[in-house]
């Protein structure tokens, strides 16, 4: 038997609007917008979604000031505390909180509050592990601690599937992979293996797009501290080269969101992937339209690069390949304009590859590298425009104009400061970016207001 799914927020926002329109045409009378309006309760919609916001904000800042009021009591009087009770005191309270919380979320009819409740239970857990080292006199420092830390909350986020504790979790992993890359020098693999087999289909699992990015964020994190600093020695004269790798795995990520786009099921992940994936491209770019970055990066080419790194290389593209395939080969399936549309924006990471070894290759001549780059970040920012007004994505109109805004913005300075006096650049400047504001302003809210129609 298959399950009913209730109607979304967005779906039902939509419908309230239309049935006044409706209504207005002649194509419903007056008593049965009302009967559908009663069945859905679209009368109370924008009520409620307020009310719960509300609801929430408030339910996390107040367990967030019981806990620091709990913690702060203990330890004004940790020293008066016995061993044993302070174990007691540690292990009921964490108990309690938890306790509480199920029962307000699943019982009680109070889901916000309990939540707040069981968020707050994942932090004082935490917060138990060092008490409990302290007591015992372990290192407060040990690394490990953020590892237990999320090991023991991701059994909540599990069985109650809840996205904060989740994302909870999946921060601590993070951060426990990057103290101890930069603590003791080498790559922490068995963190991309918790990775991999919990965190990322637990993501999935629970549709937690948020917690997806935060993950996706701190992948991207370990492999500046861990593998690409591994293979290059961890040398200042050639770190400026770990521009590679980041460049071809932003290609990756955003290949990979083009393939959740494929599957229905999946498309709600998609932007996590683009826009991390963006993001990289487009400080990689960035970084390499300056003169003196780009003059670092020129002399480290120069100088004995380990073999290791082209090999991470060469992995990195490998995937990207094979993404790029797997995408190429369903959206070429699809006769539809979405399908087409994918296959173009494929077509776009290609030719941002091929551009980008061209940008490489013309280190030498920072006027190439100049021109190249920027071209690229031009480039990247309509692709992201193209494919927010594609697939009906106004977030992601938005960061193609803010991504060419920075752009657009650093270029002036950059430039204009070297052939203006100082105060007409000031005057000219303020002119001009007022000017260029307001018309990517007026010409974003178009695209944003034509996507919302065809919605």
């Amino acid at each position: 038997m298959a399950v009913k799914r209730s109607p979304s927020r967005a779906f039902l926002a939509w419908l309230k609007g239309e049935l006044a329109e409706w209504s207005k045409d002649g194509l419903l009378t007056p008593e049965q917008a009302g009967r559908i309006g009663e069945r859905y309760d679209l009368d109370s919609l924008g009520e409620r979604v307020s009310s719960s916001k509300i609801i929430s904000a408030i339910s996390v800042i107040g367990a967030l000031l019981f806990g620091a009021g709990v913690i702060l009591l203990i330890a004004s009087n940790w020293q008066l505390i016995p061993r044993s009770m302070k174990l007691g005191v540690v292990f009921l309270t964490i108990l309690a909180v938890n306790q509480i919380g199920y029962t307000l979320k699943y019982d009680r009819g109070y889901p916000k509050l309990g939540a707040a409740l069981l968020f707050l239970g994942a932090l004082l857990f935490g917060g138990g592990i060092w008490l409990v080292a302290q007591i015992y006199n372990i290192s407060s420092r040990d690394k490990n601690g953020l590892l237990y830390w999320a090991l023991g909350i991701l059994p909540v986020a599990w069985l109650l599937g809840m996205e904060t504790v989740l994302t909870l979790a999946s921060g601590l992993l993070s951060s426990w992979a990057v103290w101890k890359c930069a603590y003791f020098g080498y790559p922490n693999y068995p963190y991309l293996a918790l990775m991999g087999l919990f965190v990322l289909p637990l993501c999935y699992k629970k549709r937690s797009a948020g917690a997806l990015l935060v993950s996706l964020i701190g992948i991207a994190v370990w492999l500046g501290f861990g593998p690409f600093a591994w293979y290059l020695g961890r040398s200042e004269d050639v770190l400026p080269l770990m521009v590679f790798p980041y460049f071809l795995f932003g290609l990756l990520l955003y290949a990979l969101g083009l393939l959740h786009s494929c599957f229905p099921a999946r498309a709600r992940f998609r932007q996590a992937f683009v826009v991390l994936g963006s993001l990289i491209l487009f400080g990689a770019t960035y970084g390499m339209s300056f003169e003196d970055a780009a003059s670092e990066l020129a002399k480290a080419l120069g100088r004995h690069i380990p073999e290791a790194f082209w090999w991470s290389l060469a992995v990195l593209s490998a995937l990207y390949l094979l993404s790029f395939a797997a995408t190429f080969s369903l959206a070429q399936k699809r006769e539809t304009p979405k399908g087409r549309a994918l296959v173009g924006e494929l077509l776009f990471t290609l030719i941002f590859l091929a551009t980008g070894g061209m940008l490489f290759l013309g280190l030498n001549s920072f006027v190439s590298t100049g021109l190249i780059s920027n071209a690229m970040m031009l480039a990247l920012a309509v692709a992201l425009i193209a494919l927010g007004y594609g697939q009906q994505e106004p977030s992601m109109v938005n960061l193609g104009f803010a991504l060419f805004s920075l752009q657009f913005f650093t270029r002036y300075v950059d430039w204009g400061w070297n052939y203006l006096p100082r105060s007409a650049f000031f005057i000219v400047s303020g002119i001009v970016l007022l000017a260029g504001a307001f018309s990517m302003e007026k010409q974003r809210k178009k695209i944003i207001r034509t996507i919302r129609e065809k919605a």
